[in-house]
């Protein structure tokens, strides 16, 4: 199914939608979307909502996802929170730990507000 990417103005954010299985193809593809809404916006927050995502990647492709999403954005000064069900929160920490050690600070939540609080608080 992928990822789809759009500048959401009104709410102030870039909006990442992963439905299914996200291939390393559509995660390199959103990625580069994110950095050049950034740059074509100077919008600095970005919501993925991956309650639709199906399961998560293997340890390593979570590994290399992070390191790439990292070494692209960590620069821009953004922010990502990532909206999960409930049953794959922790499986999700493994890229916000990796991501976040790579100087992109990124946060994984499974309640929708709380996300939306932090995304927006900037703490």
């Amino acid at each position: 199914m992928g990822s789809s990417v759009s500048y959401r103005e009104e709410e102030g954010v870039i909006a990442v939608l992963e439905r299914g299985t996200v291939s390393a193809s559509d995660f390199e593809s959103a990625i580069d979307a994110i950095a050049r809404l950034n740059r074509e916006t100077g919008c600095s927050r970005v919501f993925v909502d991956a309650r639709d995502q199906r399961s998560l990647t293997d340890g390593l492709d979570a590994y290399d996802r992070a390191v790439h999403a990292a070494g692209r954005l960590a620069s821009t000064g953004i922010r990502v929170c990532i909206l999960v069900a409930d049953r794959l929160v922790n499986g999700h920490r493994f890229f916000e730990t990796v991501s976040r050690n790579r100087g992109l600070l990124t946060q994984v939540f499974d309640d929708e507000a709380a996300a939306w609080e932090w995304l927006h608080d900037g703490k």
